[in-house]
């Protein structure tokens, strides 16, 4: 289980009993983890349960962590064009669909 957290700016990971289990996102030079900048609404998705999907709308990104808190994919830029996000604090909601079986 999961739980976001603006004013700690992380993501909270919860065992089945509720108990603490993790932080994700929390700035860490040594893992490469940037940490939230968080101007805005702070938002994440758990996809197949094997990544966390948390929005990053200071950076203007969407990071994947697995739920150990390992960064695996950022995706995104402040930009205009299609391949990243525009305004002030944005991604702020995503929504995600299953991948096609190829």
């Amino acid at each position: 289980m999961f739980e976001a957290d603006s004013g700690n700016r992380v993501v909270w990971r919860h065992d089945r009993s509720g108990k603490l289990a993790g932080r994700i996102g929390e700035k860490n030079k040594d893992r490469n983890v940037p940490g939230f900048v968080l101007p805005a609404r702070f938002s994440m998705w758990s996809c197949t349960g094997r990544t966390v999907r948390v929005n990053n709308p200071g950076r203007h990104q969407v990071e994947a962590y697995t739920p150990d808190g390992d960064l695996e994919l950022v995706w995104g830029k402040a930009t205009m064009g299609i391949e990243g996000f525009c305004g002030a604090a944005n991604p702020i909601a995503l929504a995600l669909r299953p991948m096609a079986a190829s």
